[in-house]
């Protein structure tokens, strides 16, 4: 049995774990799991680092304007293209987008709940 075939059910319940709806007089809110956008932006943003460090180290003229300006932002990364940087590298940029993707999460629910009760946009109103 192939790996995405065990995966699938679980990556469907990840994904359907991430929103949360609340019925409220007013319609339907969703809220943002802190921890589906954590992990999404984590991931994103890890790997991209990680691909552009990889295709660095293989072609050397490529990647360095990125990596100088994420330098700028992680001072342990360096743009002259060593083996190190990789999980230096990958790791600050899951911790770094998993901060960002829990901020938005936490955002948008907070921005939700201080909501008035005439100006909160309302999903979808419940057919009875």
């Amino acid at each position: 049995m192939r790996w995405w075939v065990r995966a699938r059910p679980k990556i469907r319940a990840l994904i359907l774990k991430t929103f949360e709806e609340s019925e409220t007089d007013r319609g339907i809110e969703v809220r943002i799991s802190i921890t589906g956008p954590a992990t999404a932006a984590g991931m994103v943003w890890g790997s991209a680092i990680l691909f552009v460090e990889f295709i660095h180290l293989l072609l050397p003229a490529h990647g360095v304007a990125f990596l100088a300006s994420i330098t700028s932002f992680y001072p342990s990364i360096h743009s002259e293209g060593e083996i190190a940087n990789l999980p230096v590298g990958t790791g600050l940029g899951l911790l770094d987008g998993a901060i960002a993707g829990a901020c938005f999460a936490w955002l948008h629910n907070t921005i939700l709940g201080s909501s008035s009760k005439d100006s909160v946009l309302s999903g979808r109103q419940r057919q009875i």
